[in-house]
């Protein structure tokens, strides 16, 4: 069983425990968002030492709930110095709440943002070369940044296009993150599959329910998973390099047709004249 959903479990016996304790509706409502808040602050932990020993805590305090939903005197007392100990002064909450319509001021957007992606009437860079354009035919540059390749037909580059490759490069480091972080996952719970084992065989010990499938199985498939897509994307942007390469190519040629006709032209006027003056 993997770590993820072994937290995903035990938030939920812990917001479920919460819910039966013989306490008042506010005391109730206060335990939960505590609950929440400390899964939330833990949710970016990434020490595996750190991992256990916030899950040991979370397993007693599970079962502290526990005792207390029967009305147990030692459980309710500990819940009670637990619950006194995260209580909030009045100011302390008048002051977040204003903070936090604040923060909401300042979010709303101007509606009045110019806007950096292209128009739907702008056609596509592959549907170039034009068969015609107005003025003289600029032949784009193929350009390469960090793997995304790109056509670059004037300078400043465009907002748009910039902000693009950004959030392709970040989501592509992103996902190299994930695998190393993967990586590690899978490390400790091939020693947890072992230790399984080990108790299988030595002890008879057998979880026949969602342990059974073992810890390494989902950071095994969602690293698989990556893999496929991180290919995927590499295919696209591959034939994409490609395209943009025939169209360099095609433009290329299409600007050396036109200055031939251009040429012609101008031989074409000069002829006339030539043969007055003979």
């Amino acid at each position: 069983m993997s770590v993820k959903l072994m937290c995903c479990a035990l938030y939920r016996a812990l917001l479920h425990e919460a819910s039966r304790t013989p306490i008042d509706e506010l005391q109730k409502g206060r335990l939960q968002n505590v609950i929440k808040n400390r899964f939330g602050q833990n949710a970016k932990i990434q020490s595996p030492w750190q991992i256990v020993t916030a899950l040991e805590l979370g397993y007693q305090s599970l079962q502290t709930l526990r005792d207390a939903v029967p009305g147990q005197s030692q459980a309710l007392q500990r819940l009670s110095r637990f619950l006194n100990e995260f209580q909030v002064p009045a100011t302390q909450i008048s002051r977040s709440a204003a903070k936090e319509n604040a923060n909401a001021t300042k979010l709303i957007k101007p509606t009045n943002v110019p806007v950096v992606w292209p128009r739907p009437d702008v056609p596509s860079v592959l549907s170039r070369p034009f068969p015609s354009v107005t003025g003289k035919r600029h032949i784009p540059k193929l350009v390469d940044t960090n793997g995304l390749p790109f056509l670059r037909f004037k300078k400043p580059q465009s907002p748009f296009l910039s902000r693009v490759l950004r959030d392709k490069i970040k989501l592509r480091q992103k996902r190299y993150d994930r695998i190393k972080l993967l990586e590690e996952q899978i490390t400790l719970a091939e020693t947890e599959d072992e230790w399984d084992k080990l108790l299988t065989r030595m002890h008879g010990i057998q979880d026949d329910g969602i342990f059974s499938i073992g810890w390494v199985t989902v950071p095994r498939d969602a690293l698989q998973d990556i893999h496929q897509k991180l290919k995927a994307d590499y295919g696209k942007t591959k034939e994409l390099a490609v395209k943009m390469f025939e169209i360099v190519e095609k433009e290329e040629a299409l600007v050396k047709d036109e200055e031939l006709e251009r040429g012609r032209r101008k031989l074409g006027r000069s002829k006339p004249l030539r043969s007055q003056n003979s």
